[in-house]
């Protein structure tokens, strides 16, 4: 079924239109979140808060900004590590009792942060097709170098060494302690 008629069915029947978006994207939201939770648990109570958020937020989804491909594996990566980063959190907080102020940015620091973040979008936009997929795979998906050499078809040393010629590219071309 295509994205179209999915989410035509999503608006008329919901139920019968989650079941068939699970069934069709479901692999791929399971592979998303297992590529940043590895614990399985932490994966399965990922994948329910993932299905749950796209059911409450498809009305957010704009066919005008992206593929629901991408939207789903958004939502899915997004989610996938808040959970990690709230577990980290509870690991911190329970290992130092004494917790420090909060740090907020400042208007400034805002954006210098997203300058940067355009920058770096750029950067990785003119890289090759096989770069982009190796850097976001590694850095966006934090999926670990084995799985990355075995699923596009290179040695793990292959691997690892063209992400280090990525790192140094990009970070002479953004100018130094970017990365």
């Amino acid at each position: 079924m295509d994205a179209g008629a999915l989410l035509e069915l999503l608006r008329q029947d919901p139920a019968a239109g989650t079941e068939a978006l699970l069934r069709q994207y479901g692999p791929l939201l399971h592979y998303v979140v297992g590529s940043v939770l590895r614990d399985r648990q932490d994966a399965e109570d990922c994948y329910s808060e993932v299905t749950e958020l796209v059911w409450r937020r498809l009305e957010d989804y704009d066919p005008a900004r992206g593929s629901l491909t991408a939207w789903l594996t958004a939502v899915a990566r997004n989610t996938a590590l808040n959970h990690l980063k709230a577990r980290l959190r509870r690991e911190q907080h329970l290992a130092q009792p004494e917790t420090e102020p909060a740090h907020h940015d400042t208007p400034e620091e805002a954006v210098l942060r997203q300058e940067r973040t355009e920058r770096l979008q750029k950067a990785i936009a003119a890289l090759s097709t096989t770069d982009q997929r190796l850097f976001y795979r590694r850095y966006y998906y934090l999926q670990p170098i084995a799985q990355i050499a075995a699923e596009m078809g290179m040695t793990e040393r292959a691997a690892e060494g063209r992400l280090y010629r990525l790192r140094q590219r990009l970070r002479r071309e953004l100018g130094g302690d970017a990365l």
